[in-house]
């Protein structure tokens, strides 16, 4: 609502009334006509204050065809007041616009984006606020299409090229031409290098059709192109014909002036800015073509000179000397290796007649040695044999002690045999627990093969065990373990290998146990058998 229809609506209310409320309605009307222009008249239809502002926002290629603000409200107090403003614009494109795709150089390639003459439009929103008697006004624009717009070719730096234009074409053929001069140079550069240094190139050419492809993952560009090149000897070079004792005889293969046409592709790899070369020959015209005598280790002789006749006649001569003289040196070593032969031979039978008579009396020896221990054995036996306890027991721990497993079953046996039982502990080393002794009932031994069968006894568990001795291990299997607790269960099997401690008289292990529905479980079970 304007000023003027604020007050004549004021004037027209209170005029049907009392005369003191026109008086009032008069200083109402000074109070408005003072409070109004401080908060709202200044802002709210300041159009051109906030267009231009907005003008001021905009690119230099954009033009405002048309501005509205849409609705204002004071967001900040009477005092304070801070003007909100949301405004339509429509703007117009003044200049083709463009996007940067990528920098070669200096040089910008851009694609184009809109034409000049697009128009658009855009929101926006203004912030006014008074400071120090005057307004100041902020822009913020909702939808900024400018910015996804481009912008003309006279905003960027350098050279500019415009994709699809002439001037790209233009550009690409003449990277294309500089391309191809380049691997020319380098290509003829590396030709050069592989050739040996008796070699020139005369003339060098490059295909026109060059294949260009991508390999690992579009990682590296690959350029291959056809090559004629025609190269020229600069020496004369040589082949060796064959190689006397003390000189090369070499034979002429080619002259200085000839020439050759090499024909190959060059293959060019280009990854991540770095460039490599390579020459594949279609055929290595070069072969077989020699080498400069310098190449050659001194002395050489041509072939075909009279330097070189005249050294094969002496040569020829001093081989025929040379025969001579070997005939003879291979008669005198045949009479000397049949000397040697004969008496190698009288060497060779007196070694035989010694070695013989060693034999014959080692085998006395030996036997003489085995009687002996067969009578230890027997002694032994007879001493574990005897009814007195301490005799038994002396004899029982020399005969242990011993390193002869022989000696040592014997003791065990005898152990077996006199006592008819072995005594242990089984415990569990997870539960620092001892599960419970046992018993072990020797019912047969055979001191011949050393085996035995017995009765395993422990608290609820009963078996059938066989065992041998082993030196000093004793080894045990049982393959039926009843347990009393679970009649209706499998039976278990366990078994174990109990080696022998010398020092202390007993014998220790870790038992292994194939665990049956009794639930008797073979983690870290421990077994012990004291034998005195």
């Amino acid at each position: 609502m304007s000023k003027l229809q604020l007050i004549s609506t004021i004037h027209f209310t209170h005029s049907r009334r009392c005369q003191h409320k026109v008086l009032w309605a008069f200083f109402l009307f000074l109070s408005l006509l003072f409070i109004l222009p401080q908060s709202y008249g200044a802002v709210e239809n300041d159009n051109l204050n906030i267009q231009s502002q907005f003008r001021l926002y905009l690119p230099g290629h954009w033009q405002i065809q048309k501005f509205n603000i849409d609705e204002s409200e004071n967001i900040g107090s009477s005092n304070y007041p801070v003007i909100r403003h949301l405004f339509t614009s429509r703007i117009l494109l003044l200049e083709d616009t463009y996007v940067l795709d990528r920098k070669e150089g200096s040089v910008s390639l851009v694609s184009p984006v809109a034409k000049a003459g697009k128009e658009i439009i855009i929101h926006g929103i203004a912030l006014s606020a008074k400071g120090n008697d005057f307004w100041q006004t902020e822009i913020s624009l909702q939808n900024d299409l400018t910015k996804k717009m481009g912008r003309p070719l006279t905003s960027f730096n350098g050279k500019v090229i415009a994709h699809g234009s002439t001037e790209e074409e233009i550009y690409y053929q003449a990277i294309k031409k500089n391309q191809l001069h380049s691997r020319k140079r380098k290509a003829l550069a590396q030709l050069t290098l592989n050739l040996p240094g008796y070699y020139e190139v005369s003339t060098f050419f490059l295909n026109h059709n060059a294949l260009e492809y991508m390999v690992d993952d579009g990682t590296e560009q690959v350029i291959e192109q056809g090559f004629t090149a025609n190269i020229k000897l600069t020496r004369d070079t040589y082949k060796i014909t064959e190689q006397l004792e003390h000189v090369t005889l070499l034979k002429l293969i080619s002259k200085t002036g000839d020439k050759w046409t090499i024909k190959g592709k060059i293959k060019t790899i280009i990854s991540e800015g770095s460039q490599s070369t390579f020459i594949i020959y279609d055929k290595h015209v070069m072969k077989d073509k020699g080498i400069p005598i310098d190449f050659y280790p001194k002395p050489v002789l041509i072939e075909g000179t009279s330097k070189t006749r005249k050294y094969l006649t002496h040569l020829h001569e001093q081989i025929l000397i040379s025969r001579q003289r070997q005939k003879e040196l291979e008669k005198a070593n045949i009479q000397l290796e049949l000397s040697r032969t004969i008496f190698a031979n009288k060497i060779e039978e007196k070694k035989q007649r010694k070695s013989t008579e060693k034999q014959r009396q080692a085998m006395i020896t030996e036997a003489e040695k085995k009687g002996f221990i067969e009578k230890q054995i027997e002694q032994l036996k007879t001493n574990l044999k005897n009814s007195n306890s301490s005799l038994w027991l002396y004899w029982f721990k020399k005969t242990i002690k011993n390193d002869d497993p022989r000696k040592q079953n014997l003791a065990l046996a005898s152990f077996l045999e006199k006592y008819r039982k072995i005594n242990g502990v089984i415990s569990y080393e997870k539960s620092n627990g001892v599960i419970g002794p046992f018993k072990i009932k020797i019912t047969q031994i055979d001191l011949i093969t050393y085996k035995f069968k017995g009765e395993f006894c422990m608290i609820g568990k009963k078996g059938i065990i066989r065992g041998q001795l082993r030196g000093t291990n004793i080894y045990v299997y049982c393959s039926e373990l009843h347990d009393n607790h679970y009649k209706n269960n499998s039976p278990s099997e366990f078994s174990f290998t109990a080696i022998l401690d010398k020092d202390n008289m007993t014998m220790s292990t870790n038992v292994g146990i194939t665990t049956g529905p009794s639930g008797w479980y073979s983690d870290n079970k421990s077994l012990v058998i004291n034998l005195l």
